[in-house]
Formats: C-alpha cells, structure tokens, sequence
C-alpha cells in the first residue's frame, strides 16, 4: 500500500510540475506578444519584444514604404536615448512614446499606431477639402465661431499667416498615417487646424461674397452633441431612412437597429447612410446586413499570417460570410459611402456593395483595415494590423478601399447651399428604380 501511495503521489507531483512548467511557458509567450497588460518590463525591452511581435504576426510589411530592418535600425537608437532621458523619471515617458508614435507612422498603417496618440484638440469647425479648396463644413452650435459669424462653405486661405498649402505640410505624420492616397489627402484637410489643446489658431477666411478677414479660434474638445449611433427618418415616398454612425458599441446598438429597421419593413425602398462610420465591431455589421438578406451571403476574406490567441489561433484565410437574420427587408437598397469611413464599417460597405445587394453612392471609403491587436509597453499601448481583408475580386482592402457604383463630387455651393449630393443621387436611382415597376 505504501509503494502504490508513494507511486501515486509521485505521479500527482509530477504532473503538477508538468502543469506548472507549460503554465509559466504561456505566461511567458504572452508576456513576449504583449498581452500582458500588467507585465512590461523595461522600455526597451518591451520594444525589442514589440519588434519580434511584428515581424511575426504584422501584415502589411509588403505595403510598407520603408523595409522592417531599415526602419528598426533607424529608431533603435531614439528608443535608448528615450529610456536614457526617462531612467530616473517615475511618471510617463513622453520621449519614449513619441518616438514610438514616430516609427509606426512611417508603416502609413491607420490600424497600427500608439494609443492614446498625442494630446491635441481642434478649433470649433470642421474642415474637408472641397474643389481643391480647404472648406469650412460644419460650424459647431452656439461657439466661438459662429459668434465670428463663420458659415458653411467658407474658404480658408491662411492658417497662422501660412498659406494652406504649407499649412497643410504641418500637419503630424501619425495624424495622416494610412495605405490609400485618397485617406492620406482627406486627413491632411481634416486635421488642418490640429494643434495643441486651449492653443489658439488664426485664420483668414473668404467668404460667399469674395470678402476675406482674419479670425481667431481657440482649439478645445468639441461640445457635447445629441449625436446617436443610430439615427432614422422617414423621407418622402416613404422612403426609409437609417444612418448607421458607428459599430463601436455593444449589443444595444443591433436592438436599436431591428426596432429601427422592423418600423420601415413597409418602406419601398431605404436608404443606409454609413458615411463617417469609423467601425468597430465586424459582428454587429454582419448582423446588420444580415437583416437586408435572404440567402447567405460571402463578401471577401480575411488571412493571418500566424497563430494569436486574439483570434483563436486561427491562421491562413477563412471566407466572410453574412447570415440572414430575423425578418428580411429585401426591397431596393441605397447605401451611401464617403473617405471617412473605415475598418469594419467597410466590411460592411462590402457586403453590400461589392455582391449586388445594394446600389452604393459617394466617395470610396478609407482602405483602413487590419484586425488591431494590442501591444502593452510601459507609457503606452501600441496597436498594430494582424488581420488582411480580400474582396471577393481578391484585391486588398486595405489602401484600396470599396468603391460606390456612382460617385459623388461635392461642390462649394452644395457646401453653401445646404445641399446633400449623394443623398439626392440615392433618392434619384430608388425614384428609377420604382417608375420600372
């Protein structure tokens, strides 16, 4: 009995050895992706670690404009410095985390980058680039610029006394750091007025009548808006209509959307608005589509290039595809689409658009996608691209971006008019689409 005893607790100890060894061989491959949140070690040891991470799990090094091992040379000794400049600092190290910020804009990747980025705010307006012109689009209520009597469609010459086309060179490098061309253009406008937090900008500004004056605004965090993530109305013909804003929410946002859409079943035709749809979660666009479908649904594929616990270790490529879901709605469809929307939200605009669901109006979408995972390093978090979207064509999402059926140009007195273009494209084919029947 004592040999059959001491032979089990041998075994028993053995085995919780075993245990313990591919444990602590787990915590250590996790330490070494950076998953660890609560384990960072030393900066430039976690930078090392990140390196490694990327070398094996990154995507888009065939899409980088620089070689990894050029890039990595070039920043390895601005990382030690940065750790020499932080050694005997308790707090963050801001050297550490802008030569971080630095290095990751140089992939031109909107997926991969440090969070949070650095601190900036902007003026009360918004600002896009419209006949070659950067143009004043939205005026925040009740602020400093409308009491300056800003409108819609004003023309901004000068920024601070530079002109706009230098202006726009001062823009941050990790401020436009994405694949396509077209996002790159779009954030350089949209950022034009970017500074530093309660920091002041001057502005000369021409107005409708050809008359220009010098404005002074003051960069702070916008005001609080009625913004909803989901927005509807009814439109004349009893067109339906459904602006999705975001896909960064939880299961709400897939409720709010069936009570929305299950009001507009009797609808003869609807038009989805996703235009600044930053993305967020795949699965509640997918759900979204599957309520406008009555078949299963494929639109591209995703490919990793290896085994992370972030996606279950999946590795290769796997097809996308779209249940349908509840009640269909499968009267005509209009999807509207501009440069601001990314990530998920042009899964999305794949699924529709690139399989004949809907008919799609606008500007092509951002060409931003790449499944982020984070990287825990001390003063920061970086977030980089693990995952490769393909239409269904095989070209890439990403730096391409999906397409509309119809483009849409605004102009400037669309701007001042008040006009929405690509709606009035949507409700042109839906008006068509009803006089056939």
């Amino acid at each position: 009995m004592m040999s059959g005893s001491f032979t089990w607790r041998r075994v028993l100890i053995s085995s919780g050895l075993l245990l313990a060894f591919l444990l602590a061989a787990f915590v250590f491959y996790l330490f070494g992706i950076g998953v660890l949140p609560f384990a960072r070690g030393s900066r430039m040891g976690a930078y090392q670690r990140l390196w490694r991470a990327l070398d094996r799990y990154y995507v888009y090094w065939d899409m980088t404009p620089i070689a990894p091992g050029d890039l990595k040379a070039r920043y390895d000794s601005k990382i030690a410095d940065a750790e020499a400049a932080c050694r005997d600092m308790s707090g963050p190290c801001e050297p550490y985390r802008l030569a971080l910020t630095e290095m990751l804009a140089e992939l031109q990747d909107g997926h991969t980058r440090v969070f949070p980025p650095p601190p900036h705010a902007f003026p009360p307006v918004a600002v896009r680039e419209i006949e070659g012109s950067a143009v004043i689009v939205w005026i925040a209520p009740e602020s400093e610029a409308e009491t300056a009597g800003l409108m819609p469609g004003d023309i901004i010459v000068t920024v601070d006394g530079l002109p706009v086309e230098d202006a726009l060179q001062r823009v941050p490098a990790w401020a436009i750091a994405f694949a396509a061309p077209h996002t790159r253009t779009y954030k350089r406008y949209a950022n034009l007025l970017m500074g530093e937090p309660d920091s002041p900008v001057t502005l000369t500004v021409e107005d409708t009548s050809g008359g220009r004056r010098k404005v002074v605004l003051h960069r702070q965090p916008w005001p609080k808006s009625d913004w909803q993530p989901i927005e509807s109305r009814r439109l004349e013909s009893g067109w339906g209509y459904i602006a999705v804003r975001t896909l960064n929410q939880g299961p709400g946002l897939i409720k709010t959307f069936d009570a929305t859409l299950d009001g507009m079943m009797d609808a003869p035709g609807l038009i989805l608005d996703l235009r600044s749809n930053g993305g967020g979660n795949s699965m509640w666009g997918d759900r979204m589509v599957g309520r406008l479908l009555t078949d299963t649904l494929s639109y591209g594929k995703e490919c990793f290039r290896a085994r992370h616990p972030y996606h279950i270790w999946t590795k290769g490529c796997h097809t996308l595809e779209v249940q349908p879901r509840g009640k269909p709605y499968s009267r005509p469809v209009a999807v509207l689409l501009n440069t601001n929307v990314h990530s998920s939200a042009e899964w999305m605009a794949a699924g529709l658009c690139t399989t004949g669901r809907a008919r799609c109006f606008g500007r092509i979408t951002a060409g931003n996608t790449g499944n982020p995972v984070p990287f825990h390093l001390p003063d920061a978090t970086v977030y980089y691209s693990t995952g490769d979207f393909h239409l269904l064509d095989g070209a890439r999402l990403n730096g391409l971006g999906v397409a509309p059926h119809e483009g849409v140009a605004w102009t400037l007195e669309d701007v001042r008019a008040g006009r929405d273009p690509d709606m009035d494209a949507a409700r042109a084919w839906l008006s068509e689409v009803a006089s056939q029947k």
